[in-house]
């Protein structure tokens, strides 16, 4: 992205003279259709790559599958292998595992269950399929959601999926547990009203579906956009000011350090400022409130992936960015001030007008992009 820097910052001279023909406007809620879900799905592949293995490398007893089953140990969710599958699926000691691959556990599961539970998890933010209602209307399951194979809802033999793709009763998944041990695959595809095949013959049939409760919030962001973290509250804008996030007057000029992209990541949004091309950063991941906001070079590190959820205290276009790291803490104007140069940092959720934030897309900015796209 650095090679565009020279020609977006000429651009932003030329922008000038369109700033008063395209207003600030807040990124508005998506249509029914499921577009920016599945666009979420898409990126997850980068992580769990088709043919690799959802598992890890058991150094000690206490790390085999059945273990952290047993403990609801979450630390190797987001382990895989390229290579090895896991090296056996049944009953043994926990020290026949030691030096082998085996198991990772999420969500109340194993295999495919706790696969197709964390990417759920990471698509919806957070979110856990243990703690929704399982519905049976398939008619109404679209990407994204969590499908269940099995002759009851408490079998413990089935199948689950992700689902990808909606083509009537037809859905394409990605899944974990098919065509190996607990290799990851994409592109599967099953008829609801026939069902996946079961071990020892015949087909587990669709049992239930799982749908995320903020799917809609979820799918009405894109997952690469630019825009400004505007203040309602004091009218102000989020810049970068040599490094450090505070309020900046708003202003019909155009200024890039009150200019951000987003892009989303599983971890969450990294949120890049268009002045210093540095993130969003919690200095030094800090876990108390009163950590201070920065900007600091791209280290692909949790201090720099942001959630964004509505806002809790229900303004209208608004929304907090929680700590990907440390949900509990999100992005907090100092005492809930009002005047250009307050500082900005981490706070508890309060839902209160200091951590609410509109998302502003400006027709200079998509000017800026329309141009660099030429």
């Amino acid at each position: 992205m650095k090679k565009h820097i020279s020609r977006l910052l000429s651009l932003l001279l030329v922008a000038a003279f369109v700033v008063m023909l395209f207003p600030a406007f807040a990124v508005p809620a998506s249509a029914a259709s499921p577009d920016n879900v599945v666009k979420r799905l898409q990126r997850m592949k980068e992580k769990y790559p088709d043919g690799h293995y959802w598992n890890h490398y058991v150094s000690e007893p206490s790390e085999a599958g059945d273990v952290l089953y047993n403990s609801g140990d979450e630390r190797f969710a987001e382990s895989t292998s390229s290579e090895r599958s896991c090296d056996y699926h049944g009953q043994a000691s926990a020290k026949y595992y030691v030096g082998k691959r085996d198991c990772n556990y999420f969500d109340g599961g194993m295999q495919c269950v706790g696969f197709a539970r964390r990417v759920f998890y990471e698509v919806f933010d957070g979110h856990r399929c243990s703690g929704l209602t399982p519905r049976k209307d398939k008619e109404n399951i679209q990407p994204g959601d969590y499908v269940r194979f099995a002759f009851h809802e408490n079998d413990v033999y089935g199948h689950s999926v992700i689902v990808t793709e909606v083509n009537g009763t037809k859905i394409k998944v990605v899944e974990c547990n098919s065509g190996g041990n607990c290799r990851i695959s994409w592109g599967g595809e099953y008829d609801l009203n026939v069902g996946v095949p079961a071990v020892g013959g015949g087909n587990y049939p669709f049992s239930y579906f799982c749908h995320a409760d903020n799917y809609d919030e979820v799918n009405s962001l894109d997952v690469d956009f630019y825009a400004e973290l505007y203040y309602p509250h004091g009218g102000c804008n989020l810049r970068s000011n040599n490094g450090n996030v505070e309020l900046a007057a708003a202003s019909n000029g155009f200024d890039p350090a009150v200019i951000w992209h987003f892009v989303w990541t599983p971890e969450g949004y990294e949120i890049t400022n268009l002045q210093d091309w540095n993130c969003l950063d919690a200095a030094l991941r800090g876990t108390e409130p009163g950590t201070n906001v920065q900007t600091y070079e791209d280290n692909d590190t949790p201090a720099q992936r942001w959630i964004l959820r509505r806002d809790s205290g229900g303004r209208e276009n608004c929304y907090n960015l929680a700590a990907s790291y440390r949900t509990s803490l999100v992005l907090d104007v100092y005492w809930e001030g009002q005047a250009p140069g307050t500082n900005v940092q981490l706070f508890t959720s309060k839902s209160n007008a200091a951590q609410a934030f509109e998302l502003r897309r400006s027709g200079y900015i998509e000017a800026i992009l329309g141009a660099m796209r030429k």
